[in-house]
């Protein structure tokens, strides 16, 4: 294998996960979104939060919940992609990186659900978000030789 194919083989893997890991971000947010309208529409679940500072509840709303999953994926991807370029373990530092986010990330469900049923919808999507992340994101697509 020449030079040159070696380094097509490269581009075509970096770019192969590029476009894998663009699609993980879309999945977790389709999955969340899933799992809002399941809670909230289907098994009427009042998904409400208190608010930090005015300590009124306000719902939850699908929206939020999109735009939340889709940044928090789309900094994740930025991350993985600049420790994989910068770090020789850049994997291995994204997955520290991530448990040391979401595990502070699972006290606020507890202290601003307004119910039980919020606080477990909550924490349930904290846990789709992060298992489709973790496990998308730090997946290598290999090209065929």
């Amino acid at each position: 294998m020449s030079v040159d194919q070696a380094a097509n083989r490269v581009r075509a893997r970096d770019a192969k996960t590029a476009r894998g890991r663009g699609l993980t971000v879309a999945v977790a947010a389709a999955l969340v979104g899933s799992d809002w309208v399941v809670a909230v529409k289907l098994a009427g679940i009042r998904l409400t939060v208190r608010e930090v500072f005015e300590g009124a509840p306000s719902d939850v709303r699908l929206a939020a919940i999109l735009v939340t999953s889709l940044v928090s994926g789309l900094a994740a991807r930025l991350l993985i992609a600049a420790l994989e370029r910068f770090t020789a373990k850049g994997s291995c530092i994204w997955v520290a990186a991530a448990v040391v986010i979401l595990v502070p990330s699972f006290s606020g469900p507890p202290s601003a659900a307004s119910t039980i049923g919020a606080m477990l919808v909550l924490i349930l999507i904290h846990i789709s978000v992060a298992a489709v992340l973790v496990a998308g994101i730090t997946r290598r697509r290999e090209v065929p030789a």
